[in-house]
């Protein structure tokens, strides 16, 4: 069991450097991202999103295979380049969020 698994409602500061680290399968739900976090790169498949605070984020190049961003608000966030298969989006806030190419239109 990996020791980053349950970090619901954590609160991640905008100095933390999280560029490439593996989340593969954490709970994050209503987790808070501050100040456009750095996580490029970052694994993030099969996580619970939901309700987390992304805004700014940048999630450039991130994988995001499988994961859960129902209600999840990432403002502004950065997704080029991101791994997005059988990720879910509803009710997402994407508000000028740079996407990328697969990302349904009504996400």
């Amino acid at each position: 069991m990996s020791q980053i698994e349950n970090l619901r409602g954590h609160t991640f500061p905008a100095d933390e450097s999280l560029a490439g680290t593996d989340f593969h399968g954490a709970d994050l739900s209503d987790a808070q991202f501050i100040g456009g976090v750095d996580l490029s790169g970052a694994d993030l498949s099969a996580c619970s999103l939901v309700r987390a605070s992304l805004d700014r984020a940048n999630l450039a190049g991130a994988r995001l295979t499988g994961a859960n961003l129902d209600g999840a608000s990432l403002v502004g966030a950065d997704l080029r380049g991101a791994v997005v298969d059988d990720t879910t989006w509803r009710r997402a806030r994407l508000t000028g969020a740079s996407l990328p190419g697969d990302v349904p239109a009504n996400a």
